[in-house]
C-alpha cells in the first residue's frame, strides 16, 4: 500500500492509500501522484505552478479574535506567563482575572490593547512583544 496525491487542477485535494493493482477510477479531472514523487511533507493545499514545482498552502492568518484564556496566554513566553501571574500589581491582577473570565478575547478589543499595553509599560514585557502578541502571532 502507498499513499497518493489527488490532484485538480493542480492542487492536491486529497491523500489516498492504494495499493496500485485494485481497480481504482479518480474522479473526473483528477488524477493520482504517487505522493512520493511530491516534495517532503506535501499534502492536501499544495499546488503546483506552471514549470515551477510543488508550493506548500499559504500559512493562516493569526487569530486575533474568539481566543479563549489558554489561546490568548499561549502568546506569551513562559517567562512573560510567569512574570504575569507573579506579578503584585493589583492592575495586572486585575486584567488577569478579567480575561480569564472572558467568554472571548478580541485583540482589537481596546480593552485588551490597554491591558497589554500596559503589561509592556510596567515592563513585564517589551512594546516589541506587546505589538506581536496583539497581532496573535506565537512567540
Amino acid at each position: 500500500m502507498s499513499q497518493y496525491a489527488l490532484i485538480e487542477s493542480g492542487a492536491v485535494v486529497g491523500v489516498i492509500v492504494w495499493d496500485g493493482v485494485a481497480a481504482y477510477q479518480p474522479p473526473n479531472g483528477a488524477t493520482l501522484t504517487p505522493l512520493s514523487e511530491l516534495p517532503a511533507g506535501a499534502g492536501v493545499g499544495w499546488t503546483q505552478g506552471a514549470g515551477v514545482g510543488w508550493s506548500a498552502p499559504a500559512a493562516p492568518p493569526p487569530q486575533t479574535t474568539g481566543l479563549t484564556f489558554l489561546q490568548f496566554m499561549a502568546l506569551f513566553t513562559p517567562a512573560e506567563q510567569a512574570a504575569i501571574v507573579s506579578s503584585s500589581d493589583v492592575q495586572v491582577k486585575l486584567f488577569v482575572v478579567m480575561a480569564s473570565g472572558a467568554g472571548a478575547i478580541d485583540l482589537t478589543n481596546a480593552e485588551v490593547i490597554q491591558g497589554v499595553d500596559y503589561l509592556a509599560g510596567v515592563g513585564l514585557i517589551t512594546s516589541a512583544e506587546a505589538t506581536r502578541i496583539l497581532a496573535g502571532i506565537a512567540p
